[in-house]
């Protein structure tokens, strides 16, 4: 007979050895490809392909539990999260950057695969069976582990994130199910005061480590998922006060000790005191998010309902980044006037519909546990996963992480357990076709094979294109042009590729006599072809104007069009494209002497960067010297050393 897990708590059932192997399969698979995309920090298409296909897999998995009798209950969660897949896919007619958006729909795609293979291989277990709360206490405690690890080797406890805030943000989805798991629990002698010693010593850990960087945002968070947690334990599970107050004061303690060390000096981060406080001061909040949210409102201004498209803000945004915005500029750290400006005003509806559908889920279950219509273990199931739920809402105020894989994989989980937990209906059900006959098994192996083959193409074209840089790093133009050729035929929508290739033409012009004017006017022909092609595909990128501007600034005999022209549309663009304002300074001084290209310069200069530009420092220094204004010059490089070292604080929290 099945073993019940020791985490499923009073009332749960034990599934059918299939259906159990089944489940921990599929949860395996989730957290696999979740674990990979949090490894994807630079959004790779090669790293987005793994994640892809252990989705698949799990969806594969799903489908073959119960051959002839499978299906997928869509409920009030999954509809709208359907649908705003859809809605981004329709994005691809009117986006500015198909292929970003291409990116975007596979991340998104793979969360509502996740949904849809949790719904349909949980579908016939009983509500007392819930193994996506060991999984995630599993997964919360490798995650915390690693970040403890991080700070003490003196380093940001950030995981494999990027930016440390969101890997406390994810650390917000995991310890709700250790909290409720204890509270659900009713200790039955030595064994099980034992293990719930262990889930409060797992929710103290992954406390602890959520409080490493001090972070506003993700300190808010928890602070939601606590509500639930609380609201759960004392109203749904009729748990003890005392009980109640045990968890959330392991729950603190956890943070304190974290602002403790940090409060020391020992610690990566800022105290948690700190930042708490600082939230009274919108000078010191906010200011960089209220720059940010400006200049977001404008971009949904200009397309309030169809939006740029998924994935472009980024590009979009640059033109009008205000000048004091020091973050990468990648996200407006508000996910939902970021949803709002990609995808227009129908993605944030149905981005919300999600949120309010898993609170009315919630509801559901908290008033079915309160009367003992629910088990206990699934009544704590569902608290745990609408806090991870009204966490990463919160957070989405202050943050990005709905922008990211990880999260939505994650949280399309939680919405499907929900779905699950809570009684009510769904609003259809799909049956599954039975995989035991061989056409149909086939027809879905190819179903399946579609999106994995794409997303395998789009891995191997970034490899080529990879490979092919380092083939024009170290001079190889001949390779380069292969790899360039080659990952264009792989994936021929993204613009790289182009780009890059005229750049390795305009290299080897350098190898070319001036007297062979007809080969030297072939590869600039070539590369101009290759730039018009790289435009018609991200008319967004600065680099493909600047190339043109260098091309026709550097040959001008062999080309027509205006290099400033160009020059001023790379700028326009991105004011702090930094190539592009070094190549037209050379041209202004050129042609109008050092005090036109330094005032070019210094415009640069008058932006706020993700990191300081050294090389844009270096060029006004020595203009500057040039000029004769050695008292400037010697300001300047006073300037770039305090720059140097003040950390970069504009992703961090």
């Amino acid at each position: 007979m099945p073993r019940q897990s020791p985490l499923a708590g009073p009332g749960a059932a034990a599934p059918g050895p299939e259906v159990a192997r089944s489940t921990w399969l599929v949860l395996g698979l989730i957290l696999l490809a979740a674990g990979v995309a949090q490894a994807n920090i630079h959004r790779e298409f090669i790293l987005l392909a793994p994640t892809g296909g252990a989705v698949l897999a799990a969806a594969a998995v799903a489908a073959l539990r119960t051959p002839g009798d499978g299906r997928l209950p869509l409920g009030l969660a999954g509809a709208p999260l359907l649908a705003l897949l859809a809605w981004s896919t329709l994005a691809l007619l009117w986006s500015r950057v198909p292929f970003l958006t291409a990116y975007e729909l596979a991340g998104l795609g793979a969360a509502v695969l996740a949904y849809a293979a949790w719904r349909t291989v949980t579908a016939g277990a009983p509500a007392g069976f819930r193994p996506l709360g060991p999984g995630l206490i599993a997964a919360g405690l490798a995650m915390a582990a690693l970040m403890i690890g991080q700070a003490a080797a003196g380093e940001r406890a950030m995981a494999l994130f990027l930016n440390p805030n969101s890997a406390a943000a994810l650390l917000n989805l995991c310890w709700p199910a250790a909290a409720l798991a204890w509270l659900a629990r009713e200790p039955a002698g030595r064994a099980g005061r034992w293990g719930g010693a262990l889930l409060l010593a797992a929710l103290a850990v992954m406390a602890f480590a959520s409080g490493l960087e001090g972070s506003r945002a993700a300190w808010l968070g928890g602070v939601a998922a606590l509500a639930v947690v609380v609201a759960t334990g004392r109203y749904a599970l009729g748990a003890a006060p005392r009980r109640v107050l045990i968890a959330a004061a392991v729950f603190a303690l956890g943070l304190l000790g974290a602002h403790a060390i940090n409060a020391l000096g020992l610690g990566p981060g800022s105290a948690l005191g700190e930042g708490i406080a600082s939230l009274s001061d919108p000078g010191e909040a906010g200011h960089v998010r209220f720059l940010l949210w400006e200049a977001t409102w404008e971009l949904i201004r200009e397309q309030p309902w169809l939006g740029l498209g998924p994935g472009v803000f980024w590009l979009a945004y640059a033109a009008v980044r205000p000048p004091g915005d020091g973050t990468a500029g990648y996200f407006a750290h508000n996910d939902y006037l970021q949803f709002w400006a990609e995808r227009g005003l129908p993605a944030l509806l149905l981005v919300l519909a999600v949120g309010a559908a898993c609170a009315y889920l919630f509801a559901r279950a908290a008033r079915a546990g309160r009367v003992g219509a629910l088990p206990p273990g699934a009544v704590a199931g569902a608290g745990a996963a609408f806090a991870a739920v009204l966490s990463a809402g919160v957070h989405g105020f202050f943050s990005y992480n709905l922008q990211l894989a990880v999260f939505l994989i994650l949280l399309a989980v939680q919405a499907a357990e929900l779905e699950r937990l809570a009684p009510a209906r769904p609003l259809a059900t799909v049956r599954l076709p039975d995989l035991r006959r061989p056409l149909t098994a086939v027809g879905a192996a190819a179903l399946l094979a579609i999106p994995g083959l794409g997303l395998g193409l789009m891995a191997a074209s970034q490899h080529a294109t990879e490979a092919g840089l380092d083939h024009l790093h170290g001079g190889e133009y001949e390779a380069a042009e292969r790899d360039f050729r080659r990952a264009r035929q792989r994936w021929d929508w993204p613009d790289p590729p182009w780009v890059h290739h005229a750049d390795a033409y305009r290299q080897a012009l350098s190898g070319v006599p001036k007297e062979e004017t007809a080969l030297r006017r072939d590869l600039i022909e070539r590369a101009f072809a290759l730039l018009d092609a790289a435009e018609q595909r991200n008319p967004l990128r600065p680099p493909i104007y600047a190339l043109r501007g260098v091309l026709r600034r550097d040959h001008p005999a062999l080309t027509d069009g205006s290099a400033r022209a160009a020059f001023e549309r790379a700028l326009e663009l991105d004011p702090r494209a930094v190539q592009a304002r070094l190549a037209y300074a050379q041209l202004l001084r050129q042609a109008s002497g050092d005090a036109a290209a330094l005032e070019l310069l210094e415009q640069g200069l008058a932006y706020s960067y993700g990191q300081p530009p050294r090389q844009l420092y270096a060029a006004a220094l020595q203009m500057r010297q040039a000029t004769g204004d050695t008292e400037g010059a010697e300001a300047l490089r006073q300037r770039l050393e305090a720059t140097l070292s003040v950390p970069d604080q504009g992703e961090r929290r």
